[in-house]
């Protein structure tokens, strides 16, 4: 995280982003599927994130990731912030030293593992069924 040190220490330059799902691909190189994780207790949920404004791309914006849970650890090695809703205010407005104690591993008994056929990278849009970015 230190690239995006100065922006984790002023809480103006956090921000919440919403998720119904995230993705990860999972498989062996060159076949990886897309396998969306969900949070089962928030169905809309919200993870922690920084942002910046930069002269190429306008405002841009990071997860903010810790290392995956022992039961996800075979999906990927890192997963996102996930906040609960009752933090979402402290992430956003607390000093840097109390919104680090957020920075935690969200319960993986809370997180539903839906594996697809979905190709990870695949130049057809994926079927309307199929969990979507907001």
């Amino acid at each position: 995280m230190t690239f995006w040190r100065t922006w984790f220490t002023n809480p103006a330059q956090r921000c919440l982003i919403p998720i119904t799902a995230f993705a990860e691909a999972e498989g062996e190189k060159g076949r990886m599927t897309r396998t969306w994780l969900s949070v089962t207790d928030q169905p809309l949920a919200a993870c922690a994130g920084l942002w910046r404004p930069t002269d190429e791309w306008g405002d841009c914006y990071t997860m903010v990731m810790v290392d995956a849970t022992e039961e996800l650890f075979d999906i990927h090695d890192r997963m996102p912030v996930i906040l609960h809703a009752a933090d979402h205010d402290a992430w956003l407005h607390a000093p840097s030293e109390e919104a680090m104690k957020l920075v935690a591993k969200y319960p993986a008994e809370r997180l539903a593992v839906a594996r697809t056929d979905i190709p990870w990278f695949s130049r057809k849009p994926p079927a309307a069924e199929a969990p979507t970015l907001l």
